[in-house]
Protein backbone atom coordinates (compact mmCIF):
# COMPACT_ATOMS: atom_id res chain seq x y z
CA UNK A 1 0.00 0.00 0.00
CA UNK A 2 1.60 3.26 -1.26
CA UNK A 3 0.63 6.45 0.49
CA UNK A 4 1.25 9.77 -0.86
CA UNK A 5 2.16 12.89 0.56
CA UNK A 6 -1.22 14.65 -0.30
CA UNK A 7 -3.33 11.72 1.16
CA UNK A 8 -0.95 12.60 4.23
CA UNK A 9 -1.33 16.42 3.77
CA UNK A 10 -5.17 16.21 3.82
CA UNK A 11 -5.32 14.05 6.62
CA UNK A 12 -3.03 16.47 8.58
CA UNK A 13 -5.37 19.30 7.89
CA UNK A 14 -8.77 17.63 8.66
CA UNK A 15 -7.33 16.78 11.86
CA UNK A 16 -5.61 20.22 12.32
CA UNK A 17 -9.56 21.63 12.06
CA UNK A 18 -11.02 19.05 13.97
CA UNK A 19 -8.95 19.42 16.80
CA UNK A 20 -9.61 22.70 18.16
CA UNK A 21 -13.44 21.87 17.23
CA UNK A 22 -13.65 18.86 19.74
CA UNK A 23 -11.27 20.50 22.40
CA UNK A 24 -13.44 23.19 22.95
CA UNK A 25 -16.89 21.53 22.70
CA UNK A 26 -15.56 18.92 24.97
CA UNK A 27 -14.14 21.93 27.75
CA UNK A 28 -17.75 23.70 27.54
CA UNK A 29 -19.54 20.54 27.93
CA UNK A 30 -17.34 19.65 31.28
CA UNK A 31 -17.24 23.49 32.56
CA UNK A 32 -21.67 23.47 32.24
CA UNK A 33 -22.17 20.14 34.20
CA UNK A 34 -19.22 21.93 36.43
CA UNK A 35 -21.35 25.17 36.79
CA UNK A 36 -24.94 23.03 37.24
CA UNK A 37 -23.33 21.56 40.37
CA UNK A 38 -22.00 24.64 41.86
CA UNK A 39 -25.65 26.10 41.87
CA UNK A 40 -27.41 22.93 42.72
CA UNK A 41 -24.93 23.13 45.62
CA UNK A 42 -25.74 27.09 46.18
CA UNK A 43 -29.50 26.02 46.26
CA UNK A 44 -28.95 23.60 48.75
CA UNK A 45 -27.19 25.56 51.00
CA UNK A 46 -29.89 28.70 50.26
CA UNK A 47 -32.96 25.81 51.45
CA UNK A 48 -31.30 25.49 54.40
CA UNK A 49 -30.40 28.97 55.50
CA UNK A 50 -34.45 29.82 54.23
CA UNK A 51 -34.98 26.73 56.63
CA UNK A 52 -33.57 28.31 59.32
CA UNK A 53 -34.80 31.86 59.07
CA UNK A 54 -38.35 30.21 58.29
CA UNK A 55 -38.14 28.13 60.90
CA UNK A 56 -37.29 30.60 63.81
CA UNK A 57 -39.81 33.42 62.18
CA UNK A 58 -42.79 30.37 62.96
CA UNK A 59 -41.88 29.81 65.81
CA UNK A 60 -41.48 32.94 67.10
CA UNK A 61 -44.79 34.14 65.26
CA UNK A 62 -47.68 31.65 64.05
CA UNK A 63 -49.32 33.58 61.44
CA UNK A 64 -50.16 32.45 58.31
CA UNK A 65 -47.50 33.95 55.94
CA UNK A 66 -44.86 32.36 58.51
CA UNK A 67 -46.38 29.03 58.15
CA UNK A 68 -47.19 29.35 54.72
CA UNK A 69 -43.35 30.28 54.36
CA UNK A 70 -42.24 27.37 57.19
CA UNK A 71 -44.07 25.02 54.99
CA UNK A 72 -42.54 25.84 51.71
CA UNK A 73 -39.10 26.27 53.67
CA UNK A 74 -39.39 22.90 55.13
CA UNK A 75 -40.81 21.18 51.35
CA UNK A 76 -37.53 22.50 49.77
CA UNK A 77 -35.42 20.78 52.19
CA UNK A 78 -36.94 17.40 50.83
CA UNK A 79 -35.94 18.29 47.44
CA UNK A 80 -32.38 18.85 47.90
CA UNK A 81 -31.39 16.38 50.81
CA UNK A 82 -31.35 12.93 50.75
CA UNK A 83 -31.66 11.94 54.65
CA UNK A 84 -33.95 14.29 56.60
CA UNK A 85 -33.90 14.42 60.05
CA UNK A 86 -37.24 12.85 61.52
CA UNK A 87 -37.45 15.09 64.83
CA UNK A 88 -37.63 18.22 62.07
CA UNK A 89 -41.68 17.33 62.22
CA UNK A 90 -41.41 17.78 66.21
CA UNK A 91 -40.62 21.66 65.85
CA UNK A 92 -43.69 23.26 65.37
CA UNK A 93 -45.12 21.80 68.82
CA UNK A 94 -42.20 22.17 71.19
CA UNK A 95 -41.11 25.12 73.68
CA UNK A 96 -38.29 27.63 72.57
CA UNK A 97 -35.83 26.04 74.33
CA UNK A 98 -36.23 22.59 73.31
CA UNK A 99 -36.45 23.89 69.71
CA UNK A 100 -33.34 25.69 69.79
CA UNK A 101 -31.94 22.15 70.49
CA UNK A 102 -33.69 20.72 67.97
CA UNK A 103 -33.07 22.91 65.58
CA UNK A 104 -29.40 23.34 66.06
CA UNK A 105 -29.43 18.99 66.09
CA UNK A 106 -31.16 19.23 62.67
CA UNK A 107 -28.98 22.23 61.21
CA UNK A 108 -25.99 19.94 61.99
CA UNK A 109 -27.18 16.39 60.48
CA UNK A 110 -28.13 18.35 57.86
CA UNK A 111 -24.95 20.80 57.23
CA UNK A 112 -23.08 17.14 56.59
CA UNK A 113 -24.62 16.86 53.14
CA UNK A 114 -23.64 20.38 51.88
CA UNK A 115 -20.09 20.35 49.62
CA UNK A 116 -17.99 23.12 51.40
CA UNK A 117 -16.55 25.36 48.91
Amino acid sequence: MDIDSNTVTIVIAVIALISPIATAWLNNHYQTKRENIQNYELAKRQALIDFIQYANKYHQHKTTTSTIEYNSSLSNLYIYFSNIPKEIHNLENINYNEFEKELNSIVVKLSKQVTKK
